[in-house]
């Protein structure tokens, strides 16, 4: 539970969501659970709509709960979370970062917003909630992106042509040149 996951955003993004919800948190430390619910309540939001869960080994059938995944962090590498969550089928709401924005087409399979703007994560909330064609349709093509783009022989043909185009990038300037 770190300021730069942006969980704060969430909860106050969540004062715009006018239908029932409940927010799963996985991964908290009994103190971050506290941290959690107090954060909620600073933030306007009801602490007992929040289902937080220590940590999970295999958090798969969790996924399987979700309609929405959120990830309003500030800072991101390849969000792990966004991945599962394609494989899955569950459509994703990030902030536009890198990282996120390498995975989520705003739109296409998924949604983007602003890093920080509460108001805008509210209103895609609300969209989604509101539209379960549009939320399957996302769904479905975040789990394309994931068979079609995520697998791991993909990236590692990837990476393996990666690594052939510096060496051979580096074999070319050790030639001799005459």
């Amino acid at each position: 539970l770190e300021e730069r996951k942006g969980h704060a955003l969430l909860f106050r993004a969540l004062r715009y969501l006018d239908r029932d919800y409940r927010v799963l948190a996985l991964g908290l430390s009994p103190g971050g659970e506290r941290r959690a619910r107090e954060l909620a309540v600073a933030e306007g939001v009801d602490p007992e709509k929040l289902i937080c869960l220590g940590f999970i080994e295999d958090i798969a059938p969790y996924y399987r709960l979700m309609e929405v995944n959120i990830l309003p962090s500030f800072v991101e590498g390849m969000p792990r979370s966004i991945i599962e969550a394609m494989a899955s089928g569950v459509p994703s709401i990030g902030s536009d970062i890198g990282g996120t924005n390498e995975l989520i087409t705003h739109g296409e399979n998924g949604l983007l917003f602003p890093p920080g703007d509460h108001v805008e994560l509210g209103r895609q909330l609300s969209l989604l909630a509101a539209d379960r064609p549009l939320r399957e349709r996302l769904g479905a093509a975040a789990a394309r992106t994931a068979r079609e783009r995520l697998n791991i022989d993909r990236i590692a043909e990837a990476t393996e042509k990666v690594y052939y185009e510096v060496l051979e990038r580096r074999a070319k300037r050790a030639r001799p040149s005459t």
